[in-house]
């Protein structure tokens, strides 16, 4: 799966931990190999671009302004003693199955008691896999997965008062993905719950919605 190929990756890590008390959580770039080419995408910038030492906060790891802004898992290095009282004060949050993403709202909530710290190095390999649960061809196993992350995301929102304009593109997420799942499952009870949430649809609203309670 991922690996590391600094093999003074945990040494330097370790060493900015131990040179900033601030700093709860540390991450780095990473490269990226895609299994079904073969190849290797060395030009990075999995941390969202930043080409030095950047602080992350909350909103930055949950929202949506740049690409690849939240630390990719397998180049994170935390204080242990902060990860472990984080999951025990938010049971739903960080250990219920529902909630398909694991990592990311732990991330985000590192943010919001210490500082999250980005080092510009690549250090690892993410690996993108022809199967995954964040790559997949399975579209029902797909949108799941969105739904989820977009559950996760409003959640984190409401908890720590975050942006609007975060909240409500979680929300539009969750809604068109759900739609989706509905038309796909031919779920016309819940295509039906959806359209009571949303006064206006677009035309491939409509589609999905009339094609979730009419199978012809």
């Amino acid at each position: 799966d991922d690996y590391w190929h600094r093999p003074d990756k945990l040494q330097r890590q370790v060493d900015y931990l131990e040179t900033d008390p601030e700093a709860g959580m540390v991450f780095t770039d990473c490269y990226g190999y895609y299994d079904k080419s073969k190849k290797m995408n060395k030009g990075g910038r999995y941390g969202g671009g930043y080409r030095s030492v950047a602080k992350f906060d909350i909103e930055q790891i949950i929202g949506y302004d740049r690409i690849n802004n939240w630390p990719w898992t397998c180049t994170v290095m935390g204080r242990r003693n902060l990860f472990e009282k984080l999951i025990e004060s938010d049971p739903y949050l960080h250990k219920d199955e529902r909630l398909l993403l694991g990592d990311v709202q732990l991330w985000a909530e590192m943010a919001s008691i210490s500082e999250v710290v980005y080092i510009p190095e690549s250090m690892a390999t993410y690996r993108i896999a022809n199967e995954s649960a964040t790559n997949t061809n399975n579209l029902r196993k797909f949108l799941l997965f969105g739904i989820s992350i977009s559950e996760m995301k409003m959640y984190v929102c409401d908890k720590y008062n975050l942006s609007r304009d975060i909240r409500n593109k979680a929300e539009s997420i969750w809604f068109d993905k759900t739609l989706q799942l509905a038309f796909y499952d031919r779920n016309a009870e819940l295509a039906t719950e959806l359209r009571k949430r949303k006064k206006g649809f677009t035309w491939k609203e409509w589609i999905r919605y009339l094609g979730a309670k009419n199978n012809l």
